[in-house]
């Protein structure tokens, strides 16, 4: 039988669970503003030209939690090296605080805009069924 602190741990690891798949499921169905429609749905890849040999991701947040802070802009570009993944923030003329990430990749369109993913799918279910084992 478990414990009443292994019960609340429980009870909490379900509500955020919860929580976190039906902001992913609101957030695709029911966005709060219209999203840009560049996006929704971005132009097709372009070729680099000369030195450029890699291509870029720059994204640009206004920051928050990880799980609810919101994509401003998206840039594709290209690079003449990889630069790795960062993210930084930083301190507009006006005072605000954006957060701004890039990433680097070499194959032809890989800097293509992301979806929601099946593995954020699982987390609710994988956490029900750990929940449902303590209950057991």
């Amino acid at each position: 039988m478990a414990t009443r602190a292994g019960k609340v741990w429980q009870w909490i690891l379900a509500i955020v669970s919860a929580r976190h798949f039906l902001r992913a499921v609101r957030g695709r169905l029911h966005p709060r503003r219209p999203r840009p429609p560049c996006i929704a749905n971005p132009p097709p890849p372009q070729p680099c030209n000369g030195s450029m040999s890699v291509c870029m991701t720059v994204r640009t947040y206004i920051p928050a939690e990880e799980d609810t802070r919101q994509l401003v802009s998206v840039v594709r570009t290209c690079a003449p090296a990889d630069m790795g993944w960062d993210c930084k923030k930083g301190r507009t003329s006006r005072g605000h605080v954006p957060e701004v990430c890039h990433d680097t990749c070499y194959w032809d369109g890989c800097n293509h805009a992301h979806s929601l993913t099946p593995t954020m799918l699982l987390l609710p279910l994988v956490s029900t069924l750990v929940w449902l084992g303590f209950r057991l």
